[in-house]
């Protein structure tokens, strides 16, 4: 009768064996669906790993008594079998073996204390019996695929990322795997004596325990570590995206209200700030201006010698003007001015003394001079901005009449 029972739980645990690989090849197979892999090469390692999965527990039943020799195959099976099926580097391929096997040791001794107290035999005894032996581990391997399923639903992509990456809790934490690996190993030798004092069964309950809880912690904590540390680096990140935002924003505000020849003020932004000073209603005086002989300029000397009169110009405008003074240029050679708070009058003894000192800085051989026409907004005006417009560009075309007929 015990002998049908062992080879039923045999049997048994192939099929658990066969469920635990299943429920990790689920996994692999979404993921090399994702990636366009063939998975085919992945089946054949999975099988072959199974199998010696397989002989390992086959082993732990039949030869008991040398259960660290049956642990020592079980792991070199995993060690091999995850680096093929998985493709993993050395040092997850490690990793990842370290934690299931020591998980798979943990629960397979402390199960083999719970039976030995149970019968009150020595674990030895326990060993020897291939019934309960079977069956110990056929609970182990429930035990294991249960806790894989946990484990596949909760698995995430940050925590993997977290746990092989190589920082120093990481590493503290990959150190104390290879310690806890180096002790069930040696409390597995403890089965190999025959010490029916319950002592040890307790001894070796307690020790599983506490090993698989001190891990537990351990990961928690670096993970959880590791895991502020990660949202502070992306926080980081964040923040360094925002400054970058913030400086483009800033370029295409330049670009937007920035003339890029001259440095002066594009006709967008001037007209939207005076929108606003008309609807705040403040006084201005509203400057016209139109650049002398820049036609003659660029078709006797060229474009490049146009453009550098007009720097020239209004560079000697700009030093000239105080920092509340509005400076645009509206087209080709056509700029306005917006002298805030400034009446008509001395706005055009202003731009009289302007336009002496571009005459009188020219280095160029041909004349650099200037018309203007102004008018004034009293604060209160109904006038709109069309109007003022017209009326200080009539009075500019006039300006240089007068310019051209004294000369």
């Amino acid at each position: 009768m015990n002998q049908w029972l062992t080879a039923i739980i045999t049997v048994l645990l192939a099929g658990l064996l066969l469920l635990y690989r299943w429920l990790y090849w689920r996994e692999k197979k979404k993921q090399t669906a994702a990636s366009g892999e063939n998975p085919a090469r992945g089946v054949l390692y999975t099988c072959v790993f199974f199998l010696l999965e397989y002989t390992a527990c086959i082993l732990m039943i039949y030869l008991g008594v040398f259960l660290p020799l049956a642990y020592l195959l079980f792991y070199a099976s995993n060690l091999l079998g995850s680096r093929k099926v998985y493709g993993y580097s050395r040092r997850k391929t490690v990793l990842i073996t370290n934690l299931f096997v020591i998980h798979f040791f943990i629960m397979h001794m402390a199960l083999l204390s719970a039976a030995s107290l149970v019968r009150n035999v020595a674990v030895y005894q326990i060993l020897q019996d291939p019934l309960w032996c079977a069956a110990v581990l056929a609970l182990t391997m429930i035990g294991m695929s249960v806790s894989s399923l946990i484990q596949s639903r909760m698995h995430t992509r940050q925590y993997d990322y977290l746990l092989f990456d190589d920082t120093e809790r990481m590493r503290q934490l990959r150190a104390y795997v290879w310690f806890a690996l180096g002790y069930t190993f040696f409390d597995s030798a403890t089965c190999m004596f025959d010490l029916v004092s319950p002592l040890l069964s307790c001894f070796l309950l307690g020790s599983c325990l506490l090993l698989g809880l001190l891990i537990y912690l351990l990961w928690v904590h670096a993970i959880r570590v590791e895991r502020n540390l990660h949202y502070e680096e992306e926080y980081r990140k964040l923040e360094e995206e925002r400054a970058r935002q913030l400086q483009k924003e800033m370029e295409l505000h330049r670009i937007a209200y920035i003339d890029s020849l001259t440095g002066t003020y594009t006709r967008q932004y001037l007209f939207h700030t005076l929108d606003r000073w008309i609807e705040e209603n403040r006084a201005f005086s509203l400057v016209y201006l139109d650049l002398d002989g820049l036609k003659a300029v660029n078709d006797r000397l060229g474009h490049p010698c146009g453009d550098a009169y007009i720097q020239g110009v209004t560079y000697c405008i700009n030093q000239a003007l105080h920092k509340q003074d509005l400076f645009a240029r509206v087209g080709g050679d056509e700029f306005l001015i917006v002298l805030p708070d400034c009446r008509e009058g001395p706005a055009y003894e202003k731009m009289q003394a302007v336009r002496q000192t571009v005459e009188q800085a020219n280095t160029t051989p041909y004349p650099a001079s200037f018309s203007f026409g102004i008018v004034e907004r009293q604060a209160g005006c109904p006038t709109p901005l069309s109007e003022l417009l017209r009326s200080a560009d009539g009075r500019m075309y006039r300006d240089k009449k007068r310019e051209k007929a004294s000369e």
